[in-house]
């Protein structure tokens, strides 16, 4: 079996990040297992979000609490001085319950996302970091008809890099470049169809 150098357990209230933490960065309720076996780092974690906060989807009724569930697991490679290469599987489902429940209409919105990404220093005092996402799932977007999904398809890409310069004022220059692809087919219904209309008229 795999023999760890270090393995640690956090349960509670607690901060989750995957990968550079665009996928997800947030304090969850839940579990944190993080151990190191050579060369490689892993990590596995479940977590619900604390319902006393806001839901990220304003659209839908009581969005004013949250009942979501993220787990998943990320693998590093360790084995490059200063560097690490990692990739990431999670999936978040959608647990919250509408009041009042709107007639024939759901607001679930139920993805998975998979990640590879990098960061590192290649030189001195300069760091750089980048990576992909590709995000699947199924959803009733903005509240589409309860009968009809959308299938959730899209990318996204970031690079970035950060110089450190070794003088008094200690500043730091960076550059970022976000891409994200949205999902294509997102505003296909006819429902919003017959809305665009009727703001051209």
């Amino acid at each position: 079996g795999a023999d760890f150098k270090t393995l640690i357990a956090r349960a509670g209230r607690q901060f989750f990040q995957v990968g550079r933490g665009i996928t997800l960065n947030s304090v969850l309720d839940g579990v944190n297992l993080e151990g190191q076996t050579g060369f490689l780092g892993l990590k596995a974690f479940a977590g619900h979000t604390v319902t006393t906060t806001s839901d990220i989807d304003k659209s839908r009724p009581n969005s004013g609490d949250s009942r979501r569930l993220f787990y998943g697991t990320e693998a590093a490679y360790l084995g490059i001085p200063r560097w690490r290469i990692f990739g990431y599987g999670l999936i978040q489902r959608d647990l919250n319950n509408e009041h009042p429940q709107v007639p024939a209409i759901d607001f679930d919105y139920n993805s998975e996302y998979w990640g590879l990404g990098t960061r590192g220093e290649p030189i001195p005092r300069v760091n750089f970091q980048g990576g992909v996402t590709y995000e699947t799932g199924e959803s009733h977007s903005v509240g589409l008809v309860a009968s009809e999904k959308d299938r959730i398809s899209a990318q996204s890409f970031n690079l970035m890099v950060q110089a450190l310069p070794k003088i008094a004022t200690q500043p730091r220059f960076s550059m970022e470049y976000l891409y994200g692809s949205g999902d294509p087919d997102r505003r296909s219904h006819p429902a919003y169809d017959d809305e665009d209309a009727a703001r051209a008229n």
